[in-house]
């Protein structure tokens, strides 16, 4: 079974890559008088221990103000395009019993696929692990395609979601032989 989406979200510029300058303010500096003596420094911020960088927040943080809904408009499922309420998944998939399957997702930016071939890579090689047989190479254009049908080709960031599974099968901890279509 092959399941794809896409989402839409807006990129975070609070998260600064190393070698950038931050922005500076008045009020980092600290003077401290000792004496005779007065010493100029820079205030480090606080934060506590277990808080984590703003860039390491997830897509759903309040930042993110454009993000789309869960449920998108437009999936493509089993060699169909479908509306998202319109696509089902049999509670027989191994994927969904047992979590017999591989998850990829790839950002789009501007209607480009970010890294396709690596991400690419590393689902055949997933996919090669558990014996599931499948043809990727259609698979760029299903994206493509999703994000067409979604009116996310010229949106600043997108995101698709792949899963492939090995299919709905008799509930059983083997795996099915012959092996079903995914």
């Amino acid at each position: 079974m092959l399941t794809t989406g896409c989402t839409r979200s807006r990129p975070r510029w609070d998260c600064f890559p190393p070698g950038l300058p931050r922005p500076r303010s008045s009020s980092n500096r600290v003077r401290t008088t000792t004496g005779k003596r007065t010493r100029v420094t820079r205030r480090r911020p606080r934060r506590p221990r277990s808080a984590k960088p703003s860039c390491w927040r997830s897509s759903r943080s309040s930042r993110t103000s454009e993000v789309r809904s869960p449920s998108v408009s437009v999936v493509y499922l089993n060699g169909d395009y479908l509306r998202a309420d319109e696509a089902k998944i049999s509670v027989n998939d191994r994927g969904f019993l047992f979590g017999d399957g591989v998850y990829e997702v790839t950002p789009a930016y501007h209607g480009r696929l970010f890294r396709w071939a690596q991400h690419l890579t590393r689902m055949r090689r997933g996919l090669a692990a558990l014996g599931i047989d499948f043809d990727a190479a259609a698979l760029e254009e299903v994206k493509k395609g999703l994000l067409a049908r979604n009116g996310l080709d010229d949106a600043p960031a997108a995101y698709i979601y792949v899963q492939v599974t090995r299919g709905v099968a008799p509930r059983t901890h083997a795996f099915p032989n012959p092996p079903v279509p995914p």
